[in-house]
């Protein structure tokens, strides 16, 4: 896996108000908050248990939460004002690496959509890297990381990919066909492009997340095939409406 170069400086211990610490950079890398989790937390925390301090990346003035979201929420819960961060020095995609890689080492345990979810936070962020990297990221196998990838191809593809060694390699894909393959914005520069490319994988999300809800549906209910084929085409009109009411790119 293609190493931090911004972990170097040793992290230090501080007691940081709530309000300072952004939760909304998009480092939040469960498929959902635990209600129960956070209150369970809070009470503990009223009853004088001791947790581990947060993990906070600072980005220039800005503190960023890589991990911890479950006892930040407790705190606030809890009413509390402030909590034991430990800070290191880094960027918004410092503290996303370490996120990915927070949540499969300790803490609540992860479902399968928390799983899936850290991959496919990965494949969009780090879409030059391997499987095999992502996976030793996220703390998941190879070949569900190749699974999911192929399941987002038109939102991830590239040529290349950044193995663990740090070596670029050509993948086969699209550009062989001589096809010019659709990716997601890279790195954002601005507050708005971060708007946009937040809103982008969103975008994608939710179109993955109907994919996975209808395979689970036919799954679960083989015998209303034919209801939900149907509601399938609903969708694919609904969505070639919302096409032409768009126009096309540039207008």
């Amino acid at each position: 896996m293609p190493r931090n170069q911004s972990d170097d400086g040793p992290p230090r211990i501080a007691r940081l108000r709530l309000p300072l610490i952004r939760t909304d950079a998009g480092t939040q890398c469960r498929a959902a908050i635990s209600e129960a989790t956070v209150a369970e937390y809070a009470e503990r925390m009223i009853a004088g248990d001791r947790f581990p301090p947060v993990v906070v990346y600072l980005n220039n003035t800005e503190y960023l939460l890589a991990d911890g979201f479950h006892r930040l929420l407790a705190r606030r819960l809890a009413k509390f004002e402030r909590i034991d961060a430990e800070v290191r020095q880094g960027t918004r995609l410092d503290a996303l690496k370490f996120s990915l890689s927070a949540n499969h080492r300790h803490g609540l345990r992860r479902t399968n959509e928390d799983k899936r979810h850290a991959v496919e936070i990965a494949l969009r962020e780090f879409q030059e890297w391997s499987d095999r990297a992502i996976a030793q990221l996220c703390g998941v196998t190879h070949p569900s990381v190749a699974a999911v990838r192929r399941e987002l191809v038109n939102f991830t593809s590239c040529g290349k990919r950044l193995g663990r060694d740090g070596k670029h390699r050509m993948q086969p894909g699209k550009e062989a066909a001589g096809e010019e393959p659709y990716a997601l914005p890279g790195r954002p520069d601005t507050g708005a492009e971060m708007a946009a490319h937040h809103i982008t994988i969103e975008v994608a999300q939710k179109f993955g997340d109907l994919e996975t809800t209808v395979k689970t549906a036919l799954t679960r209910f083989p015998d209303e095939r034919a209801l939900i084929l149907g509601l399938i085409r609903k969708v694919k009109s609904d969505l070639t409406h919302l096409e032409q009411d768009i126009g096309p790119a540039g207008t």
